[in-house]
Order: C-alpha cells, then structure tokens, then sequence
C-alpha cells in the first residue's frame, strides 16, 4: 500500500512538473500572430510543504456507468479521500467528475466539493458534457460562481474546447509552477 501511494504520489509530481513554467510570459506567438492569453491565468499562494490532491472519474450522474451505482456512497468515498489527504492546499479534478449528469447532480457536487473550502481546478474529461443539460456552459458557470473554484472560461471566445487556462503557483510575485489546462 505504501509503495502505491508514493507511486501515486511521484505521478501528481510529474504531471504538476511537466505543466510548469518559470517565466511570466502570457503572450503565445504562433504563426507570427500574437494572442495576449493573460486573461486565462489565474493564481494561487504557494506556501512551504504545498500539498496537492488529485481526483479524477467519479461519474456523478449516470447510475449504468457501474453494476452498483450509489451516489450517497460516492459521496461519503469522496469526503474520505478529502479528509485522508488532511487539508491539501489543492484540488486537482481532471475529468470526468460527471457522466450524463442533470443540473441538480452538477449544483449538488458543486456545493459538496466546495463546503471543504480548499481551492480547486477543474478540466473536462470525455463524460462530463451532458445531453441532460441544455446549456454546454452550465458545469463552467457553476465551477466560475463557487467560493473556492480556481477556474475561468469564457464563452463564444473563438478557443475550442471548455476548459481553457492555466494556474500559476507563486511565491513572492514569482512564477515557480505552472497548471495548463485544455
């Protein structure tokens, strides 16, 4: 069991170390055009002994993804990988957080993750877009409108995709990680 968690721990690692960045550049020159991407950074305090916790594929939503869907279950699995991880400073959910999920399924998880009051990010994975909910921005609405969210996106901006910005980690003004999320 150890050496699954460290394992699991050098993997969060590699994936926080292959998104960082040391530089404060937000202009992406390609094709000779520059586009100013300064309004999809966000920020975030980082401190000594920073702690981040990586969750992904819960499926709320869909009770045919598994033979034995129970989502009071999932939730309480939930709460206790949170309070195992003794109060990270980060919450990393990459993807698949739901699976045909109604809005009343993404408003619950929204406001359950929230009421642990560590920030978090949120990128899409395959399942997370839902026939149930008319409207393609309504995960991002809700995820931009909680406290402790760590998320921007806006709509009709011409990027393709739902998920698109990057979290920087300072320290004393002072890019030391960089998140990218697409």
């Amino acid at each position: 069991m150890k050496n699954i968690k460290r394992l699991a721990s050098l993997v969060v690692v590699m994936l926080a170390l292959s998104s960082c960045n040391s530089y404060e550049n937000t202009n992406n020159v390609t094709l000779g055009v520059t586009t100013n991407t300064s309004k999809y950074g966000l920020s975030i305090d980082y401190k000594e002994g920073f702690r981040i916790l990586w969750l992904t594929d819960f499926h709320f939503g869909d009770p045919y993804n598994t033979a034995v869907y129970n989502e009071t279950t999932q939730y309480e699995h939930l709460k206790m990988m949170i309070d195992e991880a003794n109060n990270p400073d980060l919450i990393v959910l990459t993807g698949d957080s739901f699976d045909e999920a109604t809005t009343e399924q993404v408003d619950t998880f929204i406001t359950f993750i929230d009421s642990f009051k560590i920030k978090r990010i949120f990128t899409y994975g395959n399942h997370d877009p839902s026939n149930k909910i008319e409207d393609p921005y309504y995960i991002n609405s809700k995820i931009m409108a909680a406290n402790y969210s760590v998320f921007v996106d806006y709509k009709d901006d011409d990027i393709e995709g739902l998920a698109n910005y990057y979290v920087n980690v300072k320290k004393d003004n002072k890019t030391l990680y960089r998140f990218l999320y697409y």
